[in-house]
This record gives structure tokens, sequence and C-alpha cells, in this order.
């Protein structure tokens, strides 16, 4: 999948829009790619199970399949790869212990409307992100907490169920081990956008 830059650009139409049906033309103004393009990566994408054909309307139209495991881990990994820009502008301004993405966007089912959440832990600072949610084409808290401990148990569990993306949350719990977040697969230490095109 993510070697094909192309067909990247077309699932991310449905990522950005995962509750909308999408007509050829608005996925092919969405991906900049010519019809006949976009008629072939939908129908590979159809058959892997990420983009349903709707059925009722007047014209075709197409929609995420939110259902999908695989569409869910897919948006995951790229939302996580899209997000290192901003990721690098925070580590460097606020020197935190970790950054964490949390709530629906780290299960790969955000929609139009959702917030992508970020915990911050570390002392509040001042970073622009208006840059970042336009490129992103959602709204982005970030949730600053320099005491992780004394945070309440369901928003410390909420975080550390989401996927670290920078550093490193230890929570202990009794004797138990320190519990340490999910990582986002490695991204490498450039900032980078989606995945880049193939040739």
């Amino acid at each position: 999948m993510l070697q094909n830059y192309n067909k990247y650009r077309v699932l991310d139409a449905f990522f950005r829009r995962p509750m909308t049906p999408l007509q050829l033309r608005q996925v092919c103004r969405q991906a900049s790619l010519s019809p006949p393009s976009v008629k072939h990566y939908l129908r590979e994408l159809i058959h892997e199970g990420l983009v349903l054909r709707t059925r009722g309307t007047i014209y075709k139209a197409y929609l995420a399949n939110r259902e999908s495991e695989e569409f869910r881990n897919v948006r995951r990994f790229t939302l996580s790869i899209e997000l290192q820009p901003l990721i690098t502008r925070l580590a460097k301004e606020s020197l935190p212990d970790a950054i964490i993405l949390f709530g629906s966007a780290s299960q790969g089912m955000d929609v139009e409307e959702s917030d992508i959440d970020l915990a911050v832990l570390a002392e509040e600072v001042a970073v622009e992100i208006r840059p970042f949610e336009r490129r992103l084409s959602r709204k982005i808290s970030v949730h600053y907490y320099p005491f992780f401990g004394n945070l309440s148990e369901e928003l410390k569990n909420s975080i550390l169920n989401g996927i670290v993306l920078y550093g490193y949350v230890e929570a202990y719990q009794g004797r138990e081990k320190p519990f340490q977040g999910k990582r986002a697969p490695p991204a490498g230490r450039r900032e980078t956008g989606p995945p880049q095109r193939d040739g």
C-alpha cells in the first residue's frame, strides 16, 4: 500500500472524509489524479475491503470502510507519519518526557469533526499549530501534563492506550512492571509527510 504513492493518495481522500460518500470526481480532485487512474485504484481498494461502493444514489459513490481493521491500522500508521513535523516542533520547544497520540485518532477512528488529541508530558509552551491543522484537515488539541502521576486513572489509561510518538511513559501499578504505551512504527528522524512518490 504505502509503496504505491498514487494509491495512497486515493485512500487519503477517505481518511480525510471517512463519513462522507465520495463521487469519482471528488476523489479525483482530492487525489489530483485522472479518472482512469482513480477508477483503477478504487477497484483495488474495494477488493481489499478498505473502501465500500455505496448503493441507492443517482451517481456511484464510495465510502471508507471504517469497520475494516486494516483501514484503521493504515490510518493510524499514516497519521503517525504525518504528525512527525508537529511532534518534532513540540519536542524541540517543550523538551517533554513523551508525546502520545490518544483518543479516537490513535484507534484509526477519527472522523471529520474529530480532534487529534496529543498528550505532551511537559510544561505548556506556545506552539503555532494552525498550519498543521490545515495540512491534516483536523483540529489538533495539544494537552500538556507536566505531572503524569497526578492525572485521574481514567485519563492515564486513555493516554497509555494511545501511541507513543516521542519519548516514553511509565505508569506503576502496585508491584507490576512499568507499563509502556504502544509505539508508532519507526518513521525515521527526518521530518516527513505521507509516503514518497515512486521513482
